[in-house]
């Protein structure tokens, strides 16, 4: 049932454009029965054109004009079969139109429908929390990775699609970047009876990755670029039997004090002789979108013993989720609203990342309307390869007026004259007749020609001069019948 309802929405496109493109289009079968055959009509001109040439002998004229129509009869017969050919070029627009369809059917699938897999970069401890809250709502690929500097690296490198980043790694502003709810805490602590001055050997997480960086740009605003970095704080989480060595003056490290591991930690190094140094990095911090200051109150971590034992200031620590520039920042949205279902999100420059969706929209009808006018011109191309042709039979509608109109039946006494005159209209009448099924089966053929007012131009003046001719004959016919009626009365 729910793949019913997943593929509706593309039943009801696929029925919309099936519907525009039968108005647009005569997509119609033609059967047998009513299909237009040129075969006939280049028979029928034929034997028009040797009934002239016999009937007619001394209108040279409609002669010349009978041998003209049977060319150009047999001309659109040899024009059909060239157009019959898949490439020629009056299809080359239908081509490009549903080639246009299926591309932008895809577009919209595979940025509103298409659940993909997502390549996750995150540390293990974070991929079971992320598998834990996501449950089986999407489907993820994580990818392991040493911090917050690895995962972007591999962002770049496009082997992970989103990744988190902590506060303090430079993030590429062309990268879709969201706030997580959940902040880090930067924990500043110093050994005991030493001062920042005397600070020499520092304790900070992975190496190069986030608390590293984030550690290093701390000590340098207070004036301590000359010091040594050491990495044991894993060390300190995952093994309860390590102690950290005595060479150690200060751990800094940026981590969420909700988790307990971290907490026992903090209390390990509190047995150890650090304590926690309140942290004031004045306009730098101020300055820095990553960084809320913060007061952390006396026992907040722990109650017995009180850690920490006074209140300090620090500083709280944003997680972003981050993703690449290709990823569609309405689905990176919809997964961070997967960890954080009830929590509003908070997205860092918001209008920026609407704004950049929405260009790329903008981008996305510009070439639509591009398209549309491309085809636009080749259609019109189209209809200029037609152009001559239909110039053709225009004229030869002309030529055909001048030669009827020179046989005026209402003024000619003669008999003999009127009925050679009658016949000379009658073949006239003909031949407008198959100029304007020629007309007819070329448009059958190319539907492009429907578009433009070449077919109906010229069956409007066949029609119309059609009917004068009729009116002279049926004139002509009454007079005939007058002149006898007044003969048998005399």
């Amino acid at each position: 049932m729910s793949n019913t309802k997943f593929w509706q929405p593309f039943f009801a496109l696929g029925r919309c454009i099936a519907a525009a493109l039968k108005a647009m289009f005569p997509f119609e079968k033609l059967t047998k029965d009513y299909r237009l055959e040129i075969e006939p009509v280049i028979e029928r001109a034929r034997e028009v054109k040797e009934s002239i040439h016999k009937e007619l002998v001394q209108h040279g004229g409609i002669q010349q004009l009978s041998s003209q129509i049977l060319r150009a009869a047999e001309k659109s017969k040899e024009v059909s079969e060239q157009g019959s050919h898949p490439l020629a070029f009056h299809k080359i627009p239908m081509y490009l139109l549903l080639l246009a369809i299926a591309w932008g059917g895809y577009w919209v699938y595979r940025n509103f429908y298409h659940i993909s897999t997502v390549r996750f970069a995150a540390q293990e401890r974070d991929a079971g929390a992320v598998t834990q809250k996501i449950q089986s709502r999407l489907s993820m690929q994580f990818i392991p990775d040493a911090g917050s500097m690895e995962g972007l690296q591999m962002l770049q490198e496009n082997k992970a699609d989103i990744c988190f980043i902590q506060g303090g790694v430079e993030i590429p502003e062309a990268y879709h970047r969201l706030i997580l709810p959940e902040k880090e805490t930067l924990f500043f602590l110093v050994k005991k009876n030493k001062s920042i001055k005397d600070i020499q050997v520092v304790c900070t997480s992975v190496a190069l990755q986030g608390s590293h960086i984030l550690a290093r740009k701390v000590l340098e605003i207070l004036g301590k670029k000359d010091v040594a970095f050491v990495h044991y704080w894993t060390k300190l989480t995952d093994d309860p039997s390590f102690n950290i060595p005595d060479d150690v003056d200060c751990v800094v490290v940026s981590k969420s004090a909700q988790e307990s591991k971290n907490l026992q930690a903090i209390k390990k190094l509190i047995a150890s002789g650090f304590v926690f140094h309140s942290l004031d990095l004045g306009v730098w911090a101020d300055s820095q979108p990553y960084l809320q200051k913060t007061r952390i109150r006396a026992g907040y971590f722990f109650l017995d013993p009180c850690i920490p034992d006074t209140p300090k200031e620090t500083y709280l620590v944003n997680t972003y989720l981050v993703a690449q520039p290709s990823f569609n920042p309405l689905k990176l949205r919809a997964i961070a609203n997967l960890f954080y279902p009830k929590d509003i999100l908070q997205i860092k420059d918001e209008d920026s990342v609407i704004k950049d969706f929405l260009e790329r929209a903008d981008a996305i009808s510009q070439i639509f309307m591009t398209t549309a006018f491309f085809l636009i011109a080749l259609f019109g191309m189209g209809v200029l390869a037609h152009r001559r042709r239909f110039n053709e039979l225009n004229t030869l509608i002309s030529l055909i007026n001048i030669h009827q109109s020179s046989k005026d039946l209402y003024d000619e006494s003669n008999p003999e004259v009127c009925v050679r005159y009658r016949h000379y209209l009658a073949y006239c009448s003909d031949l407008l007749g198959i100029i304007d099924v020629i007309t007819g089966y070329y448009a059958q053929e190319d539907s492009t020609l429907l578009f433009n007012g070449f077919c109906s131009v010229i069956h409007q003046r066949c029609m119309n001069l059609k009917i004068n001719i009729q009116l002279k004959i049926h004139q002509s016919a009454l007079k005939h019948l007058e002149t006898i009626a007044t003969h048998s009365a005399r």
